[in-house]
C-alpha cells in the first residue's frame, strides 16, 4: 500500500508541475511603451521684480540658472540649458518677430546664451562656455538632458550668490519612464539674510508595477544677523543655543521686519496616478520689500512629470527545453519578436548607445541614453490555480486506488498479502 500511495503523490506532483508550466507559457507577456510624457525643470534663482507705479507688471524677471529636459512618443526630446533665461517670449523675440512677419534676420537678436539640443534636428549635442557659465544640453533616442553651471552671480547692495547648477533629465527605458530634475545654489546674501546652501530634487518615475513621486528642499546654514537660523514653511526659526531663548527669536524677527524681508520654504506638491506621476519640490521664497517697490526670490525648487501608457507586446521567448536522457539535443529556441512583429503599439526609435548609468551629464560630456529594452518580468501563478490542479489530482487517485481512507488505513497484514501476490 506505500507503493500504491507513493504512486498517488508522485501523480499529483507530475500534474502540479504541468499546470505550472502551462500557466507561465500562457502568461508571460511583454510590455512596451504605447504613448509617454515626460517633464524635467531645475531653475537655481528667480527673481521678480516689481513697482507698485509701474505701466506693466511684474517690471523685469528671469532666472539666473536653468535646465529642462522632455521627452514624448516619437520620441521626441529637448534640453534647454542656460545660466540666465529670460523667459520663452524674450529669449525668442526675434522668432516670434519673423513669424509676424518681420525678416529671417530678425532671430539674431534671439538670446544667444543658451544650449539647446531637439531629438533628430542637426547634432544631439550642444554647449556653450563662457567665463563662470557653462551649459550643456543632450537629445537623442528615448533621453533628454541639461545641465547648467553658473558662477558668482550678483547684484550691488541688493543680492549676491555664489555656485549654482541646474540639472534635469527624461529618460524611457524599456518599460519605465523616469524624470529627474535637482538644484543646487551655495552661498547665497540677501540684505540681512546668509544661507549656506538650498538643494531640491523631485523624481518621478512610471513602470507597469509602481508609480512613484519624491524630492523635497533643504535649507542649510542659514544666520540671520548674527543668530543662527533655519526656515520652513512657517517662516523662520532661531536654532542652535538660542532656540530656547524668547528675546532672540524677536530679536530676529524684528532684524527682518526693518530690512523689509518675509521668509518661507513653499509647499511641495505630490501626484500620483494609475500611470502618471508627478512631484514639485518648494522653493524657499524671499520677499524684499522697499518704499514702493518689491524683490520676490524663488530660490531651488524642481519639478517632474511622467506619463506612461504600456501596451502588451504577446509571449515572451520560451527557454529551450532541457534535454532528455539518450536523446541528442533539447527542444529549438523559440525567437523573440522583432520590433516589427509589436505593430503599431511601439514607434521606431533611433538606436543608442547602452548606459548603465542614469546621472546627470555634466559641463564637460555627455551621458549616451541605454537603448530602450523590453525588461523580462517574473511570472506569478496564481494560488488559486495551484490550489484547483492540487484537488484534480488528488480526486483522480482517490477514484483510481479507491479512495485515500483506504489506502491509508488498510490493514497491513491485508496490504502484506497482496504485496506477496504481487508477480
Amino acid at each position: 500500500m506505500r507503493f500504491r500511495l507513493a504512486t498517488a503523490l508522485t501523480l499529483m506532483a507530475v500534474a502540479l508541475a504541468a499546470a505550472t508550466v502551462a500557466s507561465a507559457a500562457a502568461g508571460s507577456t511583454s510590455l512596451v511603451p504605447a504613448g509617454f510624457e515626460l517633464f524635467a525643470e531645475g531653475g537655481t534663482v528667480q527673481i521678480v521684480q516689481d513697482s507698485v507705479s509701474s505701466a506693466i507688471h511684474p517690471q523685469a524677471e528671469g532666472t539666473l540658472g536653468k535646465a529642462v529636459a522632455t521627452m514624448g512618443t516619437g520620441p521626441v526630446g529637448y534640453a534647454l540649458a542656460a545660466s540666465a533665461w529670460p523667459g520663452p517670449t524674450a529669449a525668442d523675440a526675434g522668432t516670434l518677430a519673423v513669424f509676424a512677419g518681420a525678416p529671417s534676420q530678425a532671430t539674431a537678436v534671439n538670446d544667444p546664451v543658451r544650449a539647446e539640443a531637439r531629438t533628430g534636428s542637426g547634432s544631439p549635442d550642444a554647449t556653450y562656455a563662457s567665463g563662470p557659465m557653462q551649459m550643456h544640453a543632450h537629445a537623442e533616442g528615448a533621453a533628454a538632458q541639461a545641465e547648467a553651471l553658473v558662477q558668482d552671480e550678483s547684484a550691488p547692495g541688493t543680492f549676491s550668490v555664489g555656485n549654482q547648477q541646474a540639472t534635469a533629465l527624461s529618460r524611457v527605458d524599456g518599460a519605465k519612464a523616469a524624470s529627474t530634475a535637482t538644484t543646487r545654489v551655495d552661498d547665497i546674501t540677501i540684505g540681512v539674510v546668509h544661507i549656506g546652501a538650498v538643494v531640491s530634487e523631485a523624481v518621478a518615475t512610471v513602470d507597469g508595477t509602481t508609480v512613484a513621486a519624491t524630492g523635497g528642499t533643504t535649507v542649510t546654514g542659514m544666520t540671520v544677523g548674527s543668530v543662527k537660523t533655519a526656515v520652513d514653511e512657517t517662516g523662520v526659526h532661531v536654532v542652535g543655543t538660542d532656540a530656547a531663548n524668547p528675546a532672540a527669536a524677536s530679536a530676529v524677527q524684528q532684524v527682518l521686519r526693518q530690512a523689509g524681508i518675509t521668509m518661507a520654504v513653499s509647499e511641495p506638491v505630490r501626484q500620483v496616478g494609475a500611470s502618471t506621476a508627478s512631484y514639485t519640490a518648494g522653493s524657499l521664497i524671499v520677499t524684499q520689500k522697499a518704499s514702493d517697490s518689491v524683490l520676490v526670490f524663488a530660490i531651488g525648487g524642481a519639478v517632474a512629470r511622467t506619463a506612461l501608457v504600456l501596451a502588451d507586446a504577446g509571449p515572451l521567448p520560451v527557454p529551450d527545453a532541457p534535454a532528455l536522457p539518450g536523446s541528442a539535443g533539447g527542444a529549438p529556441a523559440a525567437q523573440a519578436p522583432s520590433p516589427t512583429d509589436v505593430g503599431s503599439a511601439v514607434p521606431p526609435t533611433p538606436s543608442a548607445p547602452a548606459s548603465s548609468s542614469t546621472a546627470p551629464v555634466t559641463a564637460t560630456g555627455r551621458l549616451a541614453p541605454a537603448a530602450v529594452t523590453r525588461p523580462f518580468r517574473p511570472v506569478r501563478i496564481p494560488t488559486g490555480l495551484l490550489l484547483l490542479a492540487t484537488t484534480a489530482v488528488a480526486i483522480a487517485a482517490a477514484k483510481t486506488y479507491g479512495g485515500f481512507g483506504r489506502i491509508l488505513t488498510e490493514d497491513p497484514a491485508a496490504c502484506r498479502r497482496e504485496r506477496s501476490e504481487l508477480p
